[in-house]
């Protein structure tokens, strides 16, 4: 047993960039302001919809790298096309701070940033001699292979508490349920749809959400109108909360096959996700270059990872391909969606072609110091997209 983020110092992150070719003053090439995010006990996106209501600006005009979670210290990169004194160097909460870093010829977008460096402090760490002893194997592994070899799964974070259930419903084209879900966890109060009109009152609500309300006091049956007040930037969040859950479904399967006995498990939103103990370096370079489908509308993501999968099978001599597509089948099914499913006509702005990800995350700089008996503090860089609780779990899965 160990515990991570008891207080917002034990979990820092800094994003990193480019900052080569960022300019002091705006010229006409260079408009969009460059600032740096710093909070804690506040969402990406909530922070920004407060600096949006602070400086009287849509939370649309922001442009982010990716999101960062509510716990911890955080620092990130926004850009913005409008830009005032005021906004430099400020805090907009005790737990919000804007600083200026330059000017750029390009609004910052999702996938922009190049790594995220993390310090992070585990405590009531129970068998410390073990997880030390790991500690040493993984550095001598990681100066064979270039890095430790964690997979890529993606953390409880990235599917909240109802984002999952609410990406499946947008699948469906549910969307009068999908509304309902959204109204009903901020107001916590039950209501029918065909009243929401005299039954909610709007100052109650914030963010997106109050956008969504206004529009179904309106007209209460026009739920397509209502979804598209919402950023599609937040609306893909419930999309890719399914394509992470299936990623980890695949990649789970994979190491199950491949790995045998030889694993750790732990539960995960409902999943058994699986680490091996096994550090093979000669089976572990086989698999070095894979990536996973995040599954979309586009058909050639599964046929071209069935090509791969077939390759594995001669390599492993083991018959993987069969059980992998048993897996996708099972949860398309249980779930009544396709990869057509991912092409909303209605909802155009948030269709998915899909893309891949790395089954292995690269981590690198990783050290640690012996804060106590009970407490390590880790330092490492993991590069975009890849979550580092979810390697602490494996650091300390033994």
């Amino acid at each position: 047993m160990y515990k991570i983020k008891q207080t917002d110092d034990d979990f820092i992150v800094n994003e990193i960039i480019n900052k080569s070719k960022l300019k002091n003053k705006p010229d006409k090439n260079h408009k969009y302001v460059i600032l740096k995010l710093t909070k804690s006990n506040f969402t990406t996106m909530d922070a920004l919809y407060k600096i949006a209501k602070v400086f009287l600006i849509s939370v649309k005009q922001f442009g982010i790298a990716g999101l960062k979670d509510k716990n911890g210290i955080t620092s990130q990169y926004i850009s913005l096309n409008r830009y005032t004194e005021s906004m430099c160097n400020i805090e907009i909460d005790k737990d919000i701070k804007l600083e200026f870093i330059g000017w750029s010829e390009n609004p910052i977008k999702i996938g922009d940033l190049d790594n995220n460096e993390f310090e992070i402090r585990v405590s009531c760490i129970k068998q410390l001699d073990l997880t030390i002893s790991k500690l040493n194997l993984l550095k001598k592994i990681e100066i064979k292979l270039g890095f430790i070899p964690c997979i890529n799964y993606f953390d409880s974070q990235r599917f909240s508490k109802n984002n999952f259930k609410q990406g499946i419903l947008l699948l469906n084209k549910n969307f009068k349920e999908f509304n309902y879900n959204l109204i009903k966890q901020q107001s916590n109060i039950d209501f029918e749809m065909e009243t929401i009109d005299c039954e909610l009152n709007i100052d109650d609500f914030h963010n997106y959400e109050k956008a969504v309300v206004k529009e179904l006091q309106k007209s209460n049956t026009d739920h397509i109108r209502a979804l598209n007040t919402i950023n599609p930037k937040i609306l893909k969040i419930f999309l890719h909360s399914v394509q992470s859950y299936l990623y980890n479904l695949i990649s789970g399967k994979l190491i199950d096959i491949l790995f045998k006995t030889k694993i750790c498990t732990i539960e995960n939103i409902n999943q058994n996700i699986y680490f091996f103990n096994d550090f093979e370096i000669e089976k572990i370079n086989k698999l070095i270059n894979l990536k996973i489908p995040l599954i979309g509308y586009d058909p050639n993501l599964l046929n071209s990872f069935y090509d791969d999968i077939k390759k594995l099978e001669n390599e492993f001599d083991v018959n993987i391909l069969d059980e992998i597509k048993i897996e996708i089948d099972n949860f398309f099914n249980e779930f009544k969606i396709n990869q057509r499913s991912f092409i909303l006509n209605e909802l155009p702005q948030i269709s998915l072609e899909g893309d891949y990800r790395n089954l292995f995350l690269k981590s690198n700089n990783f050290n640690y110091e012996l804060v106590d008996k009970e407490t390590l503090k880790f330092k490492f860089v993991l590069t975009k997209g890849s979550y580092a609780t979810m390697f602490i779990k494996f650091i300390m899965c033994n």
